[in-house]
């Protein structure tokens, strides 16, 4: 892992350790998830996100989405991670780069799926948690707006 985060942007074993440390994380336990999370990588992988600083984002998408998968404490962590404007310009990031997104999209989602009222880790109201609940819809880029629904995704 610390081998991943020392590499430079344009090293060609970055997209090869990346996979390898994804591949170990669909193998572990949620502990052995939050582990790796608290090695550095979790914030490692959201500075990188932020600044665009990914030769691909998809790596370093699919790496957070396995380290999120199942885990309310990595789910808290990124929370941590994104206070204020810096969520909204995640989630940008994210929803403007749906291909490299898409694993952490699915794993953010099954999330809030699996776990509908379970409170964050130490019982507060999360943004996350809140932003997904309270949803504001906005059309993706070059789609029209949707249509006006009382559907909430979870009623």
């Amino acid at each position: 892992i610390s081998v991943l985060m020392e590499q430079k942007h344009d090293s060609p074993y970055r997209f090869w350790l990346a996979s390898c440390v994804e591949a170990f994380l669909r193998g572990v336990s949620v502990r052995e998830k939050l582990y790796v999370a608290r090695s550095g990588l979790l914030s490692f992988l959201v500075r990188e996100i932020l600044q665009h600083q990914a030769s691909s984002l998809q790596p370093t998408f699919d790496l957070l989405g396995e380290l999120i998968k199942h885990n309310p404490e990595a789910m808290q962590m990124v929370e941590d991670a994104l206070p204020g404007k810096l969520f909204s310009q995640f989630m940008d990031t994210a929803t403007s780069h749906l291909v490299d997104s898409n694993v952490f999209l699915r794993s953010f989602l099954l999330y809030f799926e699996l776990y509908p009222s379970r409170p964050a880790p130490h019982h507060r109201t999360t943004f996350l948690g809140h932003s997904w609940r309270q949803p504001q819809l906005r059309p993706l880029p070059g789609c029209p707006a949707p249509p006006h629904s009382q559907h909430t995704p979870h009623g």
